[in-house]
């Protein structure tokens, strides 16, 4: 039993390492991966505070990039550590000045929708995500909810891919010139000795996600892809899996766990079964 996609407190989860080693314990995971958008902050933490492990660790990073104009996020897996210290991928500055902007992209079109909302809000420097912090200030004002009635169907962790990853929204802005090219950040992931997956195929907003996926095992060096994941259906899991076998590409799987901030995401389950541990055959 695996899950080799685990958020903590140090990008948009609530748990810190204490926590979450201490839930993993009363699970039966043999092993896991800390997936983190753009840091390896947990791995420090680890390395400073010198944790004993509950079960083997895999070291990892979820990195935000694009392809064709589409926001996707990639895994690095087996990744060392000390290379990866020295990257630009997680230039924090960088990051930070990209969310305020889009912040402020996001007040400019509610703006137009007439929306409610603090003119004066800022990033929450705990969570600093444009998306979630804008989507927890609309859910402030009931009258938002007729305005804007996508709210009702959606949370904090979707407003993001239903907003500005959407090209059809009033809120989309093109991130594509913001984060490192897919074909660095692969670089960047075999640079530092790891394996490079496409996470979450089925979360992006695209109109063909087996030509997307194939497009990006053609295109690029990527090494294989994520086939087990709380959002996909057994169908999709099928799917996944035929096309990476197809073009002879490996497998991963993961919970994409958040603490709290998901609701029934479970460590180390998918469709309420055990994500096997037989796919990492890498």
């Amino acid at each position: 039993m695996i899950d080799l996609h685990i958020h903590t407190k140090y990008s948009d989860g609530t748990d810190d390492l204490k926590t979450l080693f201490q839930k993993i314990k009363k699970t039966n995971l043999t092993t896991i991966s800390i997936t983190d958008h753009d840091t390896i902050d947990a791995y420090l933490d680890i390395e400073k505070n010198n944790y004993q492990l509950p079960c083997k660790l895999i070291n990892g990073i979820e990195i935000k990039t694009t392809y064709q104009g589409i926001p996707i996020e990639i895994l690095g897996y087996n990744i060392d550590i000390e290379k990866f210290k020295q990257s630009p991928i997680i230039n924090k500055e960088n990051k930070l000045n990209n969310q305020k902007k889009y912040l402020e992209n996001y007040k400019k079109c509610a703006h137009k929708l007439n929306l409610t909302f603090n003119p004066d809000l800022k990033l929450d420097q705990s969570r600093p995500f444009a998306g979630i912090t804008f989507y927890l200030e609309l859910i402030k004002y009931p009258e938002n909810f007729d305005k804007f009635p996508l709210l009702k169907t959606i949370n904090a962790e979707s407003f993001y891919r239903e907003t500005s990853a959407n090209k059809k929204s009033i809120f989309y802005i093109d991130e594509s010139n913001d984060y490192p090219s897919i074909d660095f950040v692969i670089d960047e992931i075999h640079r530092c000795n790891g394996y490079a997956f496409l996470a979450h195929l089925y979360e992006y907003r695209c109109h063909n996600h087996q030509k997307l996926l194939k497009d990006i095992f053609t295109n690029t060096k990527i090494d294989g892809c994520e086939c087990y994941h709380s959002l996909f259906t057994e169908e999709n899991i099928h799917e996944i899996k035929s096309i990476a076998q197809k073009y002879h590409k490996l497998t991963s799987g993961g919970s994409d766990y958040h603490g709290t901030n998901k609701q029934n995401y479970y460590l180390g389950i998918v469709n309420q079964k055990p994500i096997p541990d037989d796919i990492i055959n890498w």
